[in-house]
């Protein structure tokens, strides 16, 4: 099976325990300035001979399954498919919510583009699936090899701003008057870097993890994942979260529905195992396997 994927530092965690019988392949970016050129030209039909200097995965034509991860350029994945044989099943899975991702982009015309180009596409938000015709994968995690770390903070979030400061600086005050440390790491706003298996030593370190999302999103982030495979509670504002086979309230407290005035005795109350059997479903390498 071919993975092909944009070089960022969190696929290539995920990826680089994938290996075996998976042939990975990066695919650059392209810069803005090629990507005005390509959408002009696209536009106006000329796609197959401009196309060939696009910079996209550079590999040889193969007839194996091809999984692209999270690619939204129609002229990247274009380029792509003539990489694919012409019976080589091939899958796109956009790992973000599509209005913002394809806020440039009319939605449902690049949706039928990329389905002519022979991709069968999926996301990670079922409302998303539903709305442009597409079809659902679960978003997954990475399972760390030890879980029974003695937490230090009450409550831990990793993320960029992307609007939600203003709730975050709520839980802050909301944990500050009912004792509760919190440890929130806003990356671009405070001006640190911090690498994913730092994240993972923080989620680690922490009884509960704070999820806030996106405004519209009701597919899951990287956060619940990320409790779930670590044993810990989750605070969110994802109301969606009830829908999932993990979904336990003595696990998972939901802001807006659940009583704030209980949230200390939330995050101080042991966490309740999830059977093995769901778990599982949610761990990268069986993600990736399932695709088969």
């Amino acid at each position: 099976m071919r993975i092909i994927y944009y070089g960022y530092p969190l696929w290539d965690y995920f990826l680089s325990s994938a290996g075996g019988s998976h042939e990975l392949i990066k695919s650059e970016p392209l810069s803005f300035r090629s990507k005005l050129a390509l959408h002009a030209f696209w536009n106006r039909g000329f796609r197959s001979r401009l196309l060939d200097f696009a910079d996209v995965a550079n590999s040889a034509p193969s007839d194996e399954p091809t999984i692209v991860m999270d690619i939204y350029s129609p002229a990247q994945l274009w380029r792509i498919a003539k990489k694919c044989g012409k019976d080589a099943p091939r899958y796109l899975w956009f790992w973000n919510p599509l209005k913002p991702t394809l806020r440039f982009h009319d939605i449902h015309r690049t949706v039928a583009l990329v389905k002519d180009m022979g991709y069968r596409i999926f996301t990670f938000d079922p409302d998303d699936a539903e709305e442009f015709g597409i079809e659902y994968k679960n978003q997954f995690g990475a399972r760390p090899a030890e879980r029974n770390v003695a937490p230090r903070t009450d409550l831990y979030f990793c993320g960029n701003a992307k609007g939600r400061i203003a709730v975050i600086e709520r839980i802050g005050r909301l944990c500050r008057k009912y004792g509760l440390s919190e440890n929130f790491v806003i990356p671009r706003k405070q001006g640190i870097m911090i690498n994913y298996s730092q994240n993972l030593e923080n989620v680690r370190n922490s009884k509960c993890v704070l999820d806030i999302v996106q405004r519209g999103q009701s597919g899951l982030t990287l956060r619940p994942i990320e409790a779930l495979l670590n044993s810990k509670k989750l605070i969110t504002d994802n109301v969606a979260v009830e829908r999932y086979d993990f979904y336990d309230p003595r696990n998972i407290f939901i802001l807006g529905k659940d009583d704030e005035s209980r949230i200390k005795e939330f995050v101080d109350s042991p966490f309740v195992e999830v059977p093995e059997s769901v778990i599982e479903k949610y761990e990268f390498g069986n993600w990736l396997n399932s695709w088969r």
